[in-house]
Order: C-alpha cells, then sequence, then structure tokens
C-alpha cells in the first residue's frame, strides 16, 4: 500500500488501495503527528485458479478433437490482470492454444478467450493452468479413441429382417462411445456402412450421428435368405474404431397375416373384406417391419371344395373389377383391402397369398353354412302367446336369416313364405321379406281360435327353422279402467280393455276385427251403464261408456264377451 497518504485540506478522508502480497491475515496501521494513531486486521485470501464453468477435475479428449474451455479464477483479478500460463505434463497426448490468457483487471475469466485442448494420442497427462502466486490449476486428462457400436434393443450385434422388407426404425442402432460409454460428441460424424453381402442384405451408404447425439437409427434391408450364415454389417468413421462386435444380419422368409376374413360365410353373404400384412419370425419388432418397395401379393382360393365355390376377388364391396392380387406399398406393413366373392354353394376354402420366390401362406380355412331361417320372440324362445281375435304386438315375433348360428345381413333381400300349421288356430302372412342388408324382419300372428299350433318359415337357398315357432292362442282379459264413485244423477266415465294372459306383450295386443263386449250393472236401482262396448280394429281399449247414479247405494260392473274372459269392476259407491 502507499505510504504516506495525505488527507486534502478540507476533506475528512483519503482512499487508497491494498495490494495482496500472499494469503495470509496482517494489521493496518495509520499514524500521524497530534493525531490518535488507527488500526485494521488485513486478511489476505488465496486466489485459486480454474478449468471450466462450473470448474472440473478432469476432462476426456478423443485424438485429434478440439475441446474449447474456459479459464477461470475464484476472485476478480487485481490491477494490471493476471496472466495464466497453460501447459500439458506430455504434450504428445494433448496440446492447448494459446500458451497463456490474460484475464483483465476485475474479471474471473478470460471472457472470449478459452482455452482450446486437443488429444493428440491415446493416453494420459495433466493440463496446468498457473500464475504467480495464484493456486495452480492442475486436473487429469485422458485421450480415448471413440468407438463405434452396432447393436438391437436388446443391446445384442444382431439383426433379424425379412426377404423384401425393411427392419422396423428402432431395430438397429449406431452409436459413438468412449472407453466403453456412449458419448453426445459435439460435432456431426459421418458414418459409412457395408455389407459382407448385398446380394442377401442391404444397408444405407452412410448414416451420421447428429451433433449434440451418441446415437442414430437406420434400417437394414432384406434381398435374399441368409439360411444359415448372417451377414456381417460393418461400420467406419475418420478418427473412430470400428465396431468390435460387428453387426450379424440374418434375411428369413415372412409370414403372411390374413385380416377380415369372417371365417364362417353363407351363399349370401356379402363379400369378405381381406388384407394381408407380414410376421418376421425372429425380429424384435416382428409385425412392424415395412415393404423395402411395393410388393404385389398373388392371391388364389385353394383348398376349395366343392371346386369353385367363391369365384374370387374384387376391387370393392359391391361391384368393382376382379382382381388377382393386393399390394403391400413400400414403407407399409398391411397391404389394400381387396374383397373376397360371395360364396355360391355351402362348403369350404382358403385363401392362399404369395409373394413368388419369398413366402406362400394360407389363410385359417372359411367354413361356407347353408343359410337358416329362424323364428323367435324378444326373449329368444321360439314360442308366443296370442288372444283370439287379436294380433300379436309388432315387436312380438321375430323372422332372421343366420349363418352358423349367428345372425347376417345379406346383401340381397329374401322373401320368405310363412303358414300356421292349424289355420283355424292362426293366421299369419302368407310372406314377409327380410331386406337387403338387413338380418331379421318382425311380423304379426293373429289368433282365430283357442288352441295350440305352430308357424313354419321357408325360402329359396335356405334352411327352414331347426325349430317351428311355437304358437299359444288363449281368452283374452277384459279389464276395467274406472268408473269412480258418484252421486245420484251424475256421472262417471269408464272403459274396457285387453290383456293377453302369458304374452310377453300383454297389454299391446290389439283387436284383429271389432270386438263387442257386454256391460252390466250388479243393481241396476243405484246406478246403469251401456250394455255394449266397443273395442275397435287395432286397437286395445274400448269406447267410453258413462255409469248414471240413481239411488244412493252400492254395485259392482261386469263386463263380458263371446271368447273374453269376464272381468268385474270393484266396488262402486253412489252418493246422495
Amino acid at each position: 500500500m502507499p505510504a504516506p497518504i495525505t488527507v486534502p485540506e478540507g476533506q475528512t478522508s483519503a482512499n487508497f488501495t491494498l495490494t495482496g502480497v500472499a494469503a495470509g491475515i496482517t494489521t493496518i496501521s495509520a499514524t500521524a503527528p497530534d493525531y490518535q494513531s488507527a488500526s485494521m486486521p488485513a486478511t489476505v485470501q488465496a486466489v485459486t485458479i480454474g478449468v471450466g464453468i462450473p470448474s472440473v477435475s478432469s476432462l476426456n479428449l478423443q485424438p485429434g478433437v478440439a475441446k474449447a474451455v474456459a479459464i477461470t479464477l475464484s476472485n476478480p483479478a487485481p490491477a494490471g490482470g493476471v496472466v495464466v500460463n497453460l501447459g500439458f505434463a506430455d504434450s504428445t497426448v494433448a496440446s492447448v492454444t494459446p500458451a497463456s490468457i490474460t484475464i483483465p483487471q476485475g474479471q474471473t475469466s478470460g471472457g472470449t478467450v478459452l482455452a482450446t485442448l486437443t488429444g493428440q494420442n491415446v493416453g494420459n497427462t495433466t493440463f496446468t493452468a498457473s500464475s504467480a502466486g495464484l493456486n495452480a490449476a492442475n486436473i487429469s486428462v485422458s485421450v480415448f479413441a471413440p468407438t463405434l457400436k452396432l447393436y438391437n434393443p436388446y443391446n445384442i450385434a444382431a439383426v433379424t429382417v425379412g426377404k423384401g422388407l425393411n427392419s422396423y426404425i428402432a431395430e438397429v442402432y449406431l452409436s459413438r462411445n468412449v472407453n466403453g460409454t456412449a458419448f453426445a460428441g459435439t460435432d456431426a460424424v459421418t458414418v459409412n456402412l457395408s455389407s459382407s453381402d448385398p446380394t442377401k442384405l442391404t444397408v444405407p451408404a452412410t448414416v451420421t450421428i447428429p451433433a449434440g447425439s451418441s446415437t442414430v437409427n437406420f434400417p437394414v434391408t432384406g434381398v435374399d435368405l441368409t439360411n444359415s450364415t448372417p451377414v456381417t454389417i460393418d461400420a467406419t468413421a475418420t478418427g473412430y474404431t470400428a465396431p468390435a462386435t460387428k453387426l450379424a444380419g440374418t434375411v428369413v422368409a415372412p409370414v403372411f397375416n390374413f385380416s377380415g376374413l369372417a371365417g364362417s360365410r353363407s351363399p349370401t353373404s356379402v363379400r369378405d373384406p381381406l388384407s394381408v400384412s407380414f410376421t418376421v419370425p425372429g425380429a424384435i419388432y416382428s409385425g412392424n417391419q415395412t415393404a423395402a418397395t411395393n410388393l404385389p401379393v398373388d392371391l388364389t382360393i385353394v383348398n376349395d371344395n366343392p371346386a369353385g365355390i367363391v369365384d374370387g376377388f374384387y376391387s370393392a364391396a359391391t361391384a368393382g373389377t376382379a382382381v388377382t392380387r393386393a399390394v403391400v406399398s413400400q414403407g407399409s406393413t398391411n397391404s389394400n383391402t381387396v374383397y373376397v366373392d360371395t360364396p355360391t354353394v355351402a362348403g369350404s376354402y382358403q385363401v392362399q397369398a404369395s409373394v413368388p420366390g419369398t413366402a406362400t401362406g394360407l389363410s385359417a380355412v372359411q367354413t361356407v353354412f347353408a343359410p337358416t331361417l329362424k323364428l323367435y320372440n324378444p326373449h329368444n324362445v321360439t314360442a308366443v302367446t296370442v288372444g283370439k281375435g287379436l294380433n300379436t304386438y309388432l315387436y312380438e315375433v321375430y323372422l332372421s336369416r343366420n349363418v352358423n348360428g349367428t345372425a347376417f345381413a345379406g346383401t340381397d333381400a329374401v322373401t320368405v313364405s310363412l303358414a300356421c300349421s292349424s289355420s283355424a288356430i292362426c293366421s299369419v302372412p302368407a310372406s314377409v321379406t327380410i331386406p337387403s342388408g338387413s338380418s331379421s324382419v318382425n311380423f304379426k300372428i293373429t289368433g282365430l281360435e283357442f288352441g295350440n299350433t305352430t308357424v313354419t318359415a321357408s325360402a329359396v337357398g335356405y334352411n327352414s327353422p331347426a325349430q317351428d315357432l311355437a304358437v299359444t292362442v288363449v281368452s283374452p282379459q277384459l279389464n276395467f279402467s274406472g268408473p269412480g264413485n258418484t252421486t245420484v244423477g251424475n256421472k262417471t266415465n269408464f272403459s274396457i280393455y285387453l290383456t293377453t294372459p302369458g304374452a310377453i306383450y300383454s297389454s299391446n295386443q290389439t283387436a284383429s276385427s271389432t270386438i263387442t263386449a257386454n256391460t252390466t250393472s250388479s243393481a241396476p236401482g243405484v246406478a246403469t251403464v251401456p250394455e255394449i262396448l266397443t273395442i275397435a280394429l287395432d286397437s286395445t281399449w274400448s269406447n267410453t261408456g258413462q255409469l248414471t247414479g240413481v239411488a244412493a247405494g252400492t254395485t259392482t260392473l261386469t263386463a263380458s264377451g263371446s271368447g273374453l274372459q269376464t272381468a268385474t269392476s270393484s266396488v262402486i259407491t253412489i252418493n246422495p
């Protein structure tokens, strides 16, 4: 520090600068004639040089690859700045430029001036950054030769690919490694790939591991079967060691998968949609490999019994043109959809798919059943109960067409003939039609006379139902709705309605013709009612009747009719 220091006239203080000489603690004293002396402690801290932000104790380098690092101070540089000298203990292992860096006064680093460390040869050395009076930085530096590695998702140097296919995008990896560990280099590296037998298996000529990345994926293309001798895939790049273990590539025949086939069909079935895809036995992503180019797949009907059961294949579900192949487009795993024509008779067949020289496959057996008619009620039971003189509810009887026990919507409408085994007990429409594109239709049964019978169904090209529909005709039950209590001289409304005991929709069956019912009062001197109420065609309820109060007392009403179960009302009170 300067000595002496002058406090200017008219001032009470003056500034001065302390310069640290060595780390430690000292005392600063100030004396002047006619003034009391003063003192204060002063601590000089050691300044430490660092390498990197944050500071590191070791570095890994590659031969011929430069790495820029910052040189830093633990405290700002003093007046005049600090010159930090740089160097390696063994300059044959690594080198540094520049030889020194100046850190300006008040700064902790050289700013944009960085030290560039470059690996020269594989080995170990020490990098030193030093300056007089400062704590030097001494860090260990290892120079490794980077290595390339080829492997699959299981970290095994092997891949299986289908002939004519590309491996899945994540099925083959190429990485750069230092000392057995993948590293993300600061620079991109272009790697040359090669196949030991391009007639069997090919790879891209080059791939690039991007800057800041450690790995890249690439596809492997199967050209021809390798049988028992895998093809070797190698990788090379300037400044890198080739993989210690080469990638073993095996090309196998892919296996066909058939999608969309129904399995069970009938001579009235719609065309069956069909697409094909591949599975690659032994591949990690066996269902994800894609066509390397457009792959035409030849399609044929085989093992057909009887012969000619199916005409062939079409481009559309309806109409369209006849086709003999599907195509798995380049980059795809599935073919376009084609349509297997409607069978002509009952029997069986298989679909054969083939890529000549690559693979052939057979679908599961497709069984063609003669379609069958089925009669049933909403509970899927082949029985229905109907009232005499009534029609069943619209949704009380079903007729469907089935294949192997399952309803199907045929492409064509089918007209079905219906008949009651006893035309005296019930009647049905002479025929009903299941519409095109539908599997079922409803129809009504009319009860004519008490008893049991069956309904039969038949249609050209269809088997008749395994069970005819059992029909039971019963006596409908009359029921009162009202009347309520009233007074002498007044009237109250009431009506009657029908229910069918045992029917699923017992309150919904309707009159097949006009039905009349007689109504009487048990005490005509107390109340009177109309003699007859009428239930109109297609109705369940009668017209409205009126009870007239005659004298105070009670009465009940009775409703009866031919073939109908009689009904008795609750007690009705006529008040004065």
